[in-house]
């Protein structure tokens, strides 16, 4: 999620279906199902079978780095804004400190997307008044509880929230594209900088929801979208490679390289895409693979995705076919990731979903106690419990029903399979 917009994006992908359908040039067309596809020639010299190109620069020496439970799983908490008192008060409904913490943080202020001189944000900074912390604010309280911060340090392409940009009628921010430039080393550095002081681990993405972004990154400028180009991976870096993708995968290189040119050594780097991801488009199904975004083992220590999902019991016909169960959620995206890497994987936005007038005890407690470990490669997740995922995303918050917190400490408190301390090292 990144401000609000992530998941908007994640809300209107059908509708950008049917928009970009009318407003293509050409290079898509529906098959006998009735499903769109690209062209022929939109993938002429485009691989199928790719492997990340050799790195820049390895891990360094003594980097301290958040390690997967040798069995078992961290559940932790996904909260936005970063606000102390949903902190507290899911300390104080679950009597846990929760091992993670997720929570976003762009690069620039809503105010500020698209212009040239957007004013860059630090890890110092707020993102608003009241009892909002900057993220290395709440990294050190965590760390004193015991906990680690994890923080979409979120680059941001597309004003989703504007209709101009919904109808293709607005070009996506080039911010990817001014990274590689490096237009903004100076800006990253002060962050490592800051980072480094701040000395204590810390899990650093530098997206949201990759794989909403990676369409709009094509073409010579980077800030076409995917069905608008003659061919997708000609206009930038290897010409087998799909453009979109390799530039989020050029970038998350181009960034962790400076950090270790700066000597940062307390840095988890993770990235995470869409829920439902290759599941349910038949063009990002396959050249939205997550081997196309991946920089590699020396560069990334956790991946994974979202995962907003229902009770697959009282699911009506008629819901949102965007939210599906657990494994409908998952499953895809599961087992992509495992053809990509073997890394762990980590669901930052893990969110159940409801309509707020029944409790989600039973969801809750099926979720931790059978559906989680039957994906053993889930090593972290982090549940969604905020105002704002409240008011926008149909998740309601936790603790509402009393039964909720019994089903939380007996399936996540009291339950052996999560851990509550973290493991730390180098990997």
């Amino acid at each position: 999620m990144q401000g609000n917009d992530s998941h908007v994006l994640r809300k209107l992908l059908v509708i950008f279906g049917v928009c970009m359908t009318l407003l293509t040039s050409g290079c898509t067309f529906s098959d006998e199902a009735g499903e769109e596809q690209l062209e022929a020639s939109a993938v002429e010299g485009c691989a199928t079978d790719v492997t990340p190109p050799a790195p820049r620069s390895w891990p360094l020496p003594g980097a301290r780095k958040v390690l997967p439970p040798s069995d078992g799983a961290y559940a932790g908490l996904y909260a936005a804004p970063p606000a102390s008192e949903v902190y507290r008060e899911f300390v104080g409904n679950t009597g846990t400190i929760p091992p993670i913490v997720f929570i976003f943080h762009e690069w620039v202020i809503d105010e500020d997307m698209g212009r040239d001189d957007a004013r860059m944000l630090t890890l110092h900074d707020r993102r608003g008044e009241g009892d909002l912390l900057a993220p290395l604010q709440l990294a050190e309280r965590l760390s004193r509880d015991g906990a680690v911060l994890a923080v979409a340090w979120a680059l941001v392409c597309c004003d989703v929230g504007s209709p101009y940009f919904l109808f293709g009628l607005e070009r996506p921010w080039n911010i990817f594209s001014r990274v590689l430039s490096g237009e903004f080393d100076n800006h990253i550095r002060k962050v490592a900088r800051q980072v480094k002081a701040f000395g204590h681990p810390i899990m650093l993405s530098l997206t949201g929801e990759f794989s909403g972004q990676g369409l709009f990154l094509f073409g010579r400028s980077g800030t076409e979208w995917m069905t608008d180009v003659e061919n997708i991976c000609n206009e930038y870096g290897d010409p087998t490679w799909p453009d979109g993708p390799e530039r989020i995968r050029d970038s998350y290189r181009h960034v962790i390289d400076i950090f270790r040119d700066e000597d940062v050594r307390n840095v988890t780097w993770f990235m995470y895409a869409v829920t439902n991801y290759v599941s349910d488009d038949p063009i990002d199904d396959v050249w939205g693979h997550p081997k196309y975004y991946y920089p590699g083992d020396a560069y990334i220590d956790w991946v994974g995705q979202s995962a907003y999902f229902t009770d697959a019991h009282t699911a009506r016909q008629d819901d949102d076919e965007d939210t599906r169960d657990f494994r409908g959620s998952l499953e895809a995206g599961y087992e992509a990731w495992g053809d990509t890497t073997n890394r762990p994987i980590f669901i930052p936005e893990f969110a159940l979903t409801g309509d707020g007038r029944s409790s989600r005890a039973r969801l809750l407690q099926e979720a931790f106690e059978v559906l989680v470990p039957a994906f053993p490669r889930v090593k972290a997740l982090t549940f969604a419990d905020s105002d704002l995922f409240a008011e926008y995303f149909e998740v309601p918050r936790f603790g509402k029903f009393p039964d909720e917190i019994e089903a939380w400490r007996k399936s996540v408190g009291n339950n052996p399979y999560y851990k509550a301390s973290l493991r730390i090292g180098a990997r």
